[in-house]
């Protein structure tokens, strides 16, 4: 990683994109305040893309095909959830580390898994409560083009 360079986007080309998967897997329902129509939510945000930039040759070093790095030491993209009323994402991803798991096609799959409380805007409707059903938006998107 001595030519490594964490505020390049991490593509041979830079012209290219980096195509970011961001998923939310909800763990619990903390509160659902009609209100003031707002949820509160605790998740793991899960994101994965390819950086080119980190590949290793597996032959070269015993066959190790994945490995657990800081954050700190990687590109990371920008992403954020623009609806949230609260969020702290420094506090979200202070104990963060990515899995980095090399393929065969010289480029290294970034992993990040990482808890965090959401607490976003929702216009809740409960007068059938407890057979209701909601549905809430949750905008994110990154701030810049990658």
């Amino acid at each position: 990683m001595h030519n490594y360079n964490k505020k390049l986007i991490p593509k041979r080309h830079l012209n290219e994109s980096v195509h970011v998967n961001f998923s939310i897997n909800l763990y619990q329902i903390i509160e659902v305040n009609e209100p003031q129509q707002y949820i509160l939510m605790n998740a793991w945000i899960v994101e994965r893309w390819r950086d080119d930039m980190l590949y290793w040759n597996p032959a070269h070093f015993g066959g190790i095909r994945e490995i657990i790095l800081p954050k700190d030491s990687i590109w990371i993209p920008d992403t954020t959830l623009y609806n949230s009323l609260v969020m702290d994402d420094a506090e979200s991803r202070r104990l963060l580390n990515a899995k980095l798991t090399t393929d065969v096609y010289k480029t290294v799959l970034v992993e990040l898994l990482y808890p965090t409380l959401y607490k976003f805007s929702c216009m809740l409707n409960l007068k059938f409560f407890p057979f209701d059903i909601q549905v809430c938006s949750l905008l994110n998107s990154n701030i810049l083009t990658y």
